[in-house]
């Protein structure tokens, strides 16, 4: 949630990406542990908004 909460303080792009991310946990965190493409998804959704902030952190140098 604080990520998601965060993500509308900067680019519009990572709104975007949070709420991504904040779905995929919502759609499927009751799958973790069963079901592999849960993880995949989570964690895709994850690396998506990791890898937008690390340019924006990038492009400020």
């Amino acid at each position: 949630m604080v990520l998601r909460d965060l993500s509308h303080l900067i680019e519009s792009q990572h709104a975007v990406r949070a709420d991504a991310l904040y779905q995929a946990w919502r759609e499927n965190w009751q799958a973790l542990g069963k079901d592999d493409e849960s993880v995949l998804v989570i964690d895709n959704a994850l690396d998506d908004l990791r890898s937008d902030i690390l340019q924006t952190l990038k492009d400020l140098d």
